[in-house]
């Protein structure tokens, strides 16, 4: 089974340390700095799973669609996330945490 993941975070450091777990644990995974760049991968790639920082405005996030995708995770800075309806993990984030969550997010 192809799992996609299009992981959109301004911080460059942040998406290398989550782009590395998640390579080691099997997904493909496409990277935006931008809303822009990440709407286009969106489009081009179709993921299975959308990572999204909170930096990324809602009016940019309505850009992606990601209230119409059912898979999309938002990365917080809050120690208590907000309950959204969708998965809100904060950050910092340790790689175990992010695969038990996307893999329990699976299932």
């Amino acid at each position: 089974m192809l799992k996609t993941v299009l992981l959109v975070d301004p911080d460059w450091i942040t998406r290398t340390l989550m782009k590395y777990h998640l390579h080691r644990a099997g997904y493909t995974v496409y990277e935006a700095d931008s809303c822009t760049l990440a709407a286009q991968l969106n489009e081009q790639y179709q993921p299975e799973f959308i990572i999204l920082d909170e930096a990324i405005t809602i009016e940019h996030s309505n850009a992606l669609n990601c209230r119409d995708h059912q898979n999309y995770i938002l990365l917080t800075d809050l120690p208590q996330p907000r309950t959204t309806g969708r998965l809100s993990l904060a950050k910092p984030i340790t790689g175990h945490n992010l695969i038990s969550q996307l893999q329990a997010y699976q299932a």
